[in-house]
């Protein structure tokens, strides 16, 4: 109603009455209002989980949210449990505990930044992928754009062959001209991206990390560090997958986080480094094995670290 449309089940009427608002403000307040909701997990708990609104659950995909409770001794007890425990479809996962959870995502933290003994090599890996994912990614938008001129070069071609009026000639022959300058500032609009997207360097990337230092027992920085430097955590049962922020994605879905323990199981790894999964010939994946149950894995700007823990 907000834009003047009317939906019911079995019609839609675009023209239904005066919008309230223009349809550029309707989409930047539903955008705000999607960034509301991933955070509104904050203000279901009383006291403070560093890792509210970046949590999310493996078994269904929602906000896990801080509760806390006093037992029978008084003792107070406070857990990170899924939104959905008590909803319409009763998720099951496991209530994790607060401190047990969120020391362990800051303690891998920590040992990442600060105690892996291949950081660097990590940095320069994640940075040469990276750049070739850009290249990847800018290749297959201008191809595109490429293959749709050379079809219409061979229209013309063909019709060049197929007539003789000398103004329609010219009139082709003006079509190809332009053409063949639309392609030139392609190619040097594609030749631009890659100088610019693909000079990130292995110390861009130490500095990713390195930038949020933090203390173990300060909350402001944990704070800090989680907000900035972590896209989204999923928690499942046997694994919890931690995401890195690189170029502000959108967080990463249940299905991607899936895919990825699917990617690290099937992985078939030789000297700690994997390029090659099973029934994929050439993945555009980058997953190390730092031990048998902690993996890194950079795939299509996502950068993750992996870890096989019940927690």
């Amino acid at each position: 109603r907000y834009l003047g449309i009317y939906e019911s089940k079995f019609v839609t009427n675009e023209n239904y009455c005066e919008p309230i608002i223009d349809k550029k403000t309707f989409e930047i307040v539903q955008e705000k209002l999607k960034i509301n909701k991933q955070y509104s997990a904050r203000r279901k708990a009383k006291e403070l989980f560093i890792l509210s609104g970046k949590a999310f659950c493996g078994k269904c995909g929602h906000n896990l949210v801080g509760i806390s409770g006093t037992s029978r001794n008084q003792t107070r007890h406070s857990y990170y449990t899924c939104n959905q425990r008590y909803g319409k479809n009763k998720c099951d996962l496991s209530y994790k505990k607060k401190e047990v959870l969120e020391n362990f995502v800051l303690d891998s933290l920590h040992k990442l930044i600060f105690e892996f003994e291949d950081f660097e090599l990590l940095c320069e890996k994640i940075g040469e992928y990276y750049k070739a994912e850009n290249i990847a990614e800018i290749n297959k938008y201008f191809n595109t754009k490429l293959y749709s001129i050379e079809k219409k070069f061979d229209n013309i071609t063909n019709k060049i062959i197929a007539n003789d009026d000398e103004n329609v000639l010219n009139r082709l022959k003006e079509q190809a001209k332009s053409l063949t300058k639309e392609k030139e500032e392609l190619l040097n609009q594609k030749q631009l991206m890659i100088l610019n997207r693909t000079n990130i360097t292995k110390e861009d990337i130490k500095n990713k990390f390195e930038n949020y230092y933090f203390e173990k027992e300060n909350y402001e920085q944990q704070r800090i560090l989680i907000e900035n430097l972590i896209n989204s955590i999923y928690v499942f049962d046997d694994f919890i997958n931690i995401y890195f922020n690189f170029d502000n994605a959108s967080p990463v879905t249940l299905e991607e986080a899936k895919k990825d323990i699917e990617d690290i199981l099937n992985a078939e790894i030789s000297n700690n480094l994997c390029s090659n999964i099973k029934g994929q010939p050439q993945p555009p994946v980058f997953i190390y094995e730092h031990t048998k149950n902690v993996y890194f894995l950079f795939k299509k700007f996502k950068f993750a670290l992996i870890l096989k823990k019940r927690i």
